[in-house]
């Protein structure tokens, strides 16, 4: 894609109404509302002993460049490709504050795919108002770079809340619950960015009011805006103990953003580090807006990871002091230069890129912190910090005041010895692909963020690329590999769970629990087609492990499943074939543990290894079994019933907190709690007997019939015959 024909210098007029433009005389205008206003330094406080890298957001800091005037463009039979993409007459309207500079060298180098001028065009009458720029997935731009556009639109200029608002398909659920609570705008007019261009009879297109992030002063008039709106008012009103000191961490947040991927790879003794020193952690994502914004205007001092939820600062007023970790550009200094407050960057020396997992120096952390608190009014004793051991960096530089103090730090927040508690066993199939590769990356990222210090058994299934070998070889994990032999290749997860338990077996050894897994979504044609699924699963299961070591006796429970249900019949093949490997005097009890995640305390599962037949390892799982390929997820957890353990039943969060209608239909088999709540029942009934507890199925839907047993029914035709079950 070359460059695209620019259409020249829009002039500007000053500020009247459109419907005042004879409509013969301007196609298009520019109607100022600010003037160009230039931009103040930022506070920015930078310790010694930090990488090259912090000089540079020192510079950011000292700069003052002045913001072009804010207003709006009005524009007659315009085209809108894209995010909000404005032609006239096939040429792109290029305007300093309405295409960021990062923004246009994409649209140059034609890493823009939406704008195609040979999509079909679907022509919408009236006023509207194009105000979706880039990345409308994420929420620091619906918060810096959207709301604000769709502000000046509506309160500054006076578009009627009735006009066509164009908002892309996909628009995140807060984004649209923020317009239509705090802005007003019930409706809309969709549109598929990637399917066809509006032309738009008549458009308004209001600035991005800063340029590059460097933040024109009529954003302090929108924060003003919104923190005088009823709806935060009330919040403020009711959070009458609010903390003054607030960690922000993404640390539930990783397994669902569309932006890069972060991580902190000694994240547990950072948290543990802020709380010490009395901050408190928070999600932002999992408060509603209000109470963020009343959140962050209440708060003195501020640290946490670089990113959309640290960016609520600018709700945050004049002093207050911000820590920001590994920034990854210069927004948050912005962000803190328009509101008058105070700023530490502390970057990581091998954070050399967005993707890089990132060790925090807990020292320096903890002088930022301490230094933080003291700028805001909060006390910190003398001991705790001393001014002048280290060289004077920017504006003061504070130093620890010993080497002993360093290493008490160092040795209260290290990390633990490798903890031998806890196996994970992943079975992986990773091909060649965008997103095999970045499923990889994705579940590398979660071991290290759950299991760092425990050993991973990964089964590699038949057909992975070597690639995913190489990211198994440098990773940081205690990692070992099981290939599957090419004879055993089962279509599933099932082959790579063979590789691990077989090397269990021959290398006896021991852990008290076993969590299984495989690389969900790996053979999948997008990442996001199970990404929910994935952030679903790791919230409940993979960062369950205290859970797990203080209630899951391993002398009491012998499995733990991440989202049980109901079998749809007494699958009474899989259990022949169980107890043909293993016999034992206990009936299963008959539930699924969705998905294929798990986990097998270790009696049950070492129990299981030292007594089961040798062909389980040595012959293809369906060759003659009457098992299916999906053993693991429907059968093979049953090993700790069959032995007399209960399954413990993880504690689980159900809210999901964004559109996911596949996660919530009645009945589905995702339908989580409603299903917890049946295997709960199906255990009790499970203890009073054993040995001759018989489970004859439940009514599971699969697709839009409903299977009991063997059988399958029409809906209708089942709830008919079987009305007891039409509640459920």
């Amino acid at each position: 894609m070359t460059k695209p024909d620019r259409y020249g210098a829009i002039p500007a007029i000053e500020a009247v109404r459109w419907s005042e433009q004879p409509s013969d005389e301007r196609r298009a205008v520019k109607v100022g509302l600010r003037a160009a206003a230039p931009t103040r330094p930022a506070d920015l406080r930078r310790f010694a002993g930090g990488p090259d890298q912090e000089g540079m957001f020192g510079g950011f800091a000292g700069m003052t460049p002045t913001i072009s005037s804010v207003g709006v463009y009005l524009l007659r039979n315009c085209e809108v490709r894209g995010l909000a993409f404005a032609y006239l007459d096939g040429r792109l309207v290029d305007e300093p504050d309405l295409i960021p500079s990062y923004v246009r060298h994409d649209v140059d180098r034609g890493q823009q795919p939406q704008l195609n001028a040979d999509l079909p065009v679907r022509k919408v009458e009236g006023l509207s108002v194009a105000f979706v720029s880039n990345a409308y997935q994420i929420y620091g731009h619906w918060l810096l770079d959207i709301l604000p556009r769709l502000w000046i639109a509506i309160e500054i200029y006076g578009v009627n809340r009735a006009a066509n608002f164009i908002i892309p398909n996909g628009t995140p659920r807060f984004a649209v619950e923020i317009i239509r609570e705090y802005f007003g705008i019930s409706t809309s007019v969709n549109f598929d960015l990637d399917r066809e261009n509006l032309l738009l009879e008549t458009a308004v297109i209001p600035s991005v009011p800063h340029n590059d992030h460097f933040f024109h002063s009529i954003m302090n008039e929108f924060v003003d805006w919104l923190l005088s709106h009823p709806k935060v008012i009330s919040a403020m009103e009711t959070r009458t103990k609010s903390p003054q000191l607030i960690y922000v961490t993404r640390r539930k947040f990783r397994g669902v953003s569309t932006s890069y991927v972060r991580s902190i790879s000694n994240e547990e003794q950072v948290l543990e580090l802020v709380k010490d020193l009395g901050f408190t952690v928070v999600s932002p994502e999992e408060l509603p807006w209000s109470d963020q914004i009343a959140l962050f205007s209440q708060a003195r001092v501020i640290a946490g990871e670089d990113g959309s939820g640290l960016h609520n600062a600018i709700f945050s007023p004049a002093g207050t002091a911000v820590v920001c970790l590994n920034p990854a550009n210069q927004v948050q200094v912005s962000i803190t230069a328009l509101r008058g407050q105070q700023i530490t960057v502390l970057c990581s020396p091998e954070a050399d890129g967005p993707r890089t997992e990132r060790e925090i120096d807990l020292t320096r952390l903890c002088i930022a912190l301490k230094a933080a608190k003291k700028s805001a009014g909060i006390p910190v004793t003398q001991e705790q910090i001393v001014r002048g051991d280290a060289s004077q960096v920017g504006p003061y530089s504070l130093a620890i005041q010993s080497d002993h103090e360093k290493n008490q730090i160092r040795t209260k927040y290290s990390q633990s010895p490798s903890n031998t508690r806890h196996a994970v066993l992943l079975s992986s199939y990773v091909p060649d692909t965008d997103v095999g590769l970045a499923i990889g990356e994705y579940y590398l990222d979660m071991l290290s963020r759950n299991f760092a210090d425990c050993t991973v058994y990964v089964g590699i299934n038949t057909g992975s690329c070597e690639r995913w070998r190489i990211m198994l070889a440098q990773s940081e994990l205690d990692i070992v590999v099981c290939e599957v032999p090419q004879r055993l290749t089962v279509n599933s997860d099932v082959a790579g769970f063979q590789a691990v338990l077989r090397t269990l077996r021959a290398t006896r050894a021991k852990h008290d629990y076993y969590w299984f897994g495989h690389t969900k979504g790996a053979s999948h044609k997008k990442y996001e087609e199970a990404e929910l699924l994935r952030w679903v699963i790791e919230r409940d299961f993979w960062s369950r492990r205290n859970e797990i070591e203080t209630n899951c006796d391993p002398m009491q429970y012998g499995a733990f499943p991440a989202l049980p249900m109901p079998a749809a019949g007494p699958n009474t093949e899989v259990v022949a074939y169980l107890k043909r490997l293993f016999p034992t005097r206990y009936s299963p009890i008959g539930y699924i543990s969705t998905n294929t995640f798990f986990g097998i305390t270790g009696i049950a599962l070492r129990n299981f290894l030292a007594s089961v037949d040798s062909s389980f390892f040595e012959r293809n799982l369906l060759d003659g079994t009457g098992i299916s390929r999906y053993f693991f997820e429907g059968g093979f957890s049953w090993i700790g019933d069959m032995a007399g353990f209960e399954p413990y039943l993880l504690h689980k969060a159900y809210r999901i907190p964004f559109d996911a209608p596949a996660l919530r239909e009645p009945g589905h088999p995702n339908e989580f709690e409603q299903n917890q709540q049946r295997v709960a029942g199906m255990i009790e009934a499970w203890r009073l007997n054993r040995s001759n507890f018989d489970f004859q199925g439940w009514p599971v839907w699969v697709g839009d019939k409903v299977q009991l047993g063997t059988n399958l029914y029409d809906a209708a035709d089942f709830f008919q015959r079987y009305p007891q079950y039409r509640s459920t």
